[in-house]
């Protein structure tokens, strides 16, 4: 199963993603400032590095990010890739994850065939998931984002996902994050 780690905000959070082997680190445009990200990514050897891109006048600052970080993947919203991808230096050097709350939009995305695109469903029910993603193998480039159903593992086991994603939670003290939902969720999916 590949795992996306979203809105990565500390090294906790990376060394995280890290043992769990995820596929992908994701850092947001817009949550920490570059020498934070490059400390983190110092630290942390494996993931890919995806950079979440947010609204579009933050464009200079994605392209600087791209120039001096190894990315390997540029996220953005269903609605917004064409800006993205026509305003990204080489786009096409990067694997893409397109994310939307429609399923629907996505499966018209993926029609066009974009090369090597993923796409990030992120649903607002579990009944979302159980009901439209039932054809996943039509669909196996799908990551869907559990975040708000960590409290029921068992039915996300159920589901046989082939990729998911998690958002990274806030320090619950200085310094001190629970993993303990994620660690529950990732032993019953056999990923520890």
């Amino acid at each position: 199963m590949k795992i996306k780690f979203n809105h990565i905000k500390d090294l906790n959070d990376a060394r995280y993603a890290s043992s769990a082997l995820s596929e992908w680190v994701g850092f947001s445009l817009n949550e920490l400032p570059l020498s934070k990200v490059q400390e983190i990514i110092g630290w942390c050897a494996g993931p890919k590095l995806a950079l979440e891109l947010t609204e579009e006048p933050m464009l200079e600052t994605a392209i600087s990010w791209c120039t001096i970080l190894p990315v390997n993947t540029l996220e953005c919203t269903a609605d917004s890739f064409d800006f993205w991808q026509q305003k990204i230096p080489n786009a096409n050097q990067y694997e893409w994850i397109i994310a939307s709350k429609n399923l629907t939009d996505l499966r018209s995305l993926e029609s066009q065939n974009h090369p090597s695109a993923c796409y990030h469903y992120l649903p607002d029910s579990l009944n979302q998931i159980t009901e439209e993603c039932k054809e996943q193998s039509l669909f196996p480039n799908l990551i869907v984002n559990i975040s708000k159903f960590q409290s029921n593992p068992a039915a996300i086991a159920n589901l046989s996902l082939q990729a998911i994603s998690i958002d990274c939670l806030p320090e619950t003290t200085l310094g001190e994050k629970n993993f303990e939902n994620t660690t529950e969720l990732f032993e019953i999916l056999d990923i520890f």
